[in-house]
């Protein structure tokens, strides 16, 4: 049974979920960050053989999310589609169609580089820039500035945190990474690299492990 790690951020009561997406209950909405969709098929375009498993657990994830929490929103922070469009788009199209009460929202990322019109016609509310929900602020990338009291709230990143264990052995993990300033949100694609973020003082790490969300730091 996945544990999930509840916590409270500028008033506001947060459920951080194993499966890398936060449930903010007082808005019904499930947020999440990188998708990456297509990125498997963009590789195997290229000649490199990856499995397309790793898409369609992908997909399965996030399908379970939505059995459990039935949201009436899904806000998603940057790079839903990795690259120019391919099969996995139309596949993502029809697979939208089974959802259409949800309404997304997708703050633009570096990766969101399709015609806005496809993700119109995918009934997606594209989002560039910044989004404003106080008291925070979705962004893809972190932003820098003046924002407070509001937290900035995004991903691109793709946090992780290097955990020692017995001897000289290690390894890294994906966070959810909370500075004073910002949140930042591990990479929902299972297939995407880990940037190790460094705590600093005032910082919190909850390090995403098996099943669990755990705070240590």
């Amino acid at each position: 049974m996945p544990s999930h790690l509840h916590i409270k951020i500028l008033n506001q009561q947060w459920e951080l979920h194993p499966e890398r997406a936060v449930w903010w209950g007082s808005r019904a909405t499930l947020i999440l960050a990188d998708i990456h969709l297509g990125k498997i098929a963009h590789f195997r375009s290229a000649g490199i053989a990856l499995p397309q498993s790793s898409a369609r657990k992908d997909m399965q994830r996030l399908e379970a999310l939505i059995a459990q929490y039935d949201p009436l929103r899904i806000l998603i922070l940057g790079d839903l589609f990795h690259s120019v469009e391919n099969s996995a788009w139309q596949s993502f199209v029809s697979w939208r169609k089974e959802y259409e009460h949800i309404d997304f929202v997708l703050v633009e990322g570096n990766h969101d580089i399709l015609e806005k019109q496809k993700y119109k016609e995918a009934n997606i509310q594209l989002v560039e820039g910044a989004l404003t929900e106080e008291p925070f602020l979705f962004s893809h990338e972190p932003l820098t500035g003046e924002w407070a009291p509001l937290i900035n709230v995004c991903g691109h990143v793709h946090p992780g945190v290097r955990m020692s264990g017995k001897g000289l052995s290690s390894i890294k993990l994906p966070c959810y990474f909370h500075t004073p300033t910002h949140f930042i949100f591990p990479a929902f694609s299972l297939f995407t690299g880990k940037y190790a973020v460094a705590a600093q003082e005032g910082d919190h790490v909850y390090v995403i492990a098996d099943d669990s969300v755990i705070a240590v730091s």
